[in-house]
């Protein structure tokens, strides 16, 4: 902590094309492997940009990952260039060792 406030942390990867660029994508959850104090929470994002996998992309969906207890966090959100954000919610230690996308490619644009 930052004498007792809780640090601004964040992990993100844009410009995800699940293989094929060219397409655009349903995004319907996201299943994160989150570890860190049961109870506590971290915030998930989904999103994207449609044009350009290096533009800021639009966070579409926030969901709060209670730590110990989600399983998978529901959302739907159709890019074609996909973005994750997972930052601190309450918790002031979390670890982020994998997340599965569940979604389907669509047709496209």
């Amino acid at each position: 902590s930052f004498a007792g406030v809780l640090p601004v942390a964040y992990i993100e990867r844009r410009g995800m094309t699940m293989g094929k660029p060219e397409l655009m994508k349903l995004i319907t959850g996201i299943r994160a492997l989150i570890y860190g104090n049961a109870g506590e929470t971290v915030t998930i994002k989904i999103g994207g940009h449609d044009t350009d996998p290096y533009a800021t992309p639009t966070w579409d969906v926030t969901m709060t990952h209670t730590i110990g207890t989600t399983v998978q966090c529901d959302g739907f959100t159709q890019r074609r260039y996909v973005a994750l954000r997972i930052e601190t919610g309450t918790s002031f230690q979390w670890r982020l060792d994998g997340f599965d996308i569940h979604g389907e490619i669509g047709g496209e644009w």
